[in-house]
């Protein structure tokens, strides 16, 4: 170990470490600690050269060195529970940690109460972190309630409305245990609430159409309730590509076309006509014409004229109005044309 230790010492000074960090002058070594003199630290093993070691401060390798010869050892006690703490506070995103620590929990009988209150503090540190919020989840499944995860997520959000693992795990507990039915209107009622304060807050979008899809669905008279809500936020951003893809979905899950919605095509006229040409528009234009175009039922001079419209459409975004991806608007226009 001596010589292993003299190893990884003499590349750290080869790599140009040259930095020598000390402990934490309130931090007590574990090997000075009474309760761990029966352990015998482990520490990393890099090899006999790495070749990009890392400077971890003295007092993280210690932590870590007893976290792995705990873990070899599958210690299941009020001791390894405490240091897989400690390991959480260095370093929050320690999947393996997190693991051992639910194992000793589960060993220990539980508390796992305690833990949702705990992980709470974690989370309310490491805001987008994967690790701590797959632990949330792993203990609310362990106490089978996810009667805390509304309010939980909505005080993360209210730090940040599109922060991914909150919306997550929000979908995940208002799906798991059906929570739906304890928000008002089903959760769509704090949907509008995040709409009205940012309009383009596209995972309130994303979350409104995860709770019609699991409450009422897409029936044709909710599609075109929700198209209508859609297109009254488009008026105040046009541009925003969300609220459309949103009319999209909700006509595909309903079994509706998009020009059999007038007011979709309406409201597409309304910002052209305003002088302004949104990419989202034009795109949304295309959709409406494409399916005119390939519907028999509609006389045949509306289709052809709807697929010219279309092609015309390709080439004006292809050309001007987003060059950034003017190679699909040209595959999407010789697609029109060889329908």
């Amino acid at each position: 170990e001596r010589e292993r230790e003299r190893l990884r010492t003499d590349s750290r000074r080869a790599s140009g470490w040259h930095t020598v960090v000390a402990m934490d002058a309130s931090y007590v070594p574990y090997g000075e600690r009474s309760e761990w003199s029966d352990v015998t630290p482990v520490p990393q093993d890099d090899g006999d050269s790495p070749a990009c070691p890392i400077l971890y401060t003295p007092q993280f390798e210690d932590v870590m060195n007893y976290f792995r010869a705990i873990s070899a050892a599958d210690e299941m006690s009020e001791r390894a529970l405490a240091l897989t703490e400690e390991v959480v506070t260095m370093n929050a995103a320690n999947y393996s940690v997190w693991h051992f620590r639910r194992r000793v929990l589960a060993a220990l009988g539980g508390r796992w109460e305690a833990e949702r209150d705990y992980v709470a503090g974690v989370i309310g540190d490491n805001l987008k972190n994967y690790q701590v919020w797959h632990h949330r989840q792993a203990v609310v499944q362990a106490l089978n309630d996810g009667s805390q995860e509304i309010d939980f997520t909505a005080e993360v959000l209210e730090l940040d409305a599109k922060n991914y693992h909150a919306w997550q795990h929000r979908h995940w507990a208002m799906k798991t245990f059906q929570l739906f039915s304890s928000v008002p209107n089903n959760g769509l009622d704090y949907v509008d609430t995040l709409l009205a304060a940012d309009v383009r807050n596209n995972s309130a979008w994303n979350h409104r159409f995860f709770i019609v899809t699991n409450t009422t669905g897409f029936t044709p008279d909710v599609a075109r309730k929700e198209i209508d809500v859609a297109l009254e936020h488009l008026k105040l951003a046009p541009s925003n590509e969300s609220p459309w893809n949103y009319i999209r979905g909700a006509c595909k899950a309903a079994g509706l076309q998009l020009f059999s919605q007038p007011s979709i095509e309406a409201v597409c006229q309304s910002v052209l006509g305003q002088g302004t040409q949104p990419a989202a528009v034009l795109a949304m234009l295309v959709d409406i014409d494409e399916q005119k175009a390939a519907d028999a039922a509609l006389p045949a001079d509306q289709r052809t004229a709807a697929k010219a419209h279309a092609e015309e459409l390709c080439k004006t975004l292809a050309e001007s109005v987003d060059e950034i991806r003017a190679k699909y608007w040209q595959f999407r226009g010789q697609c029109i044309q060889s329908e």
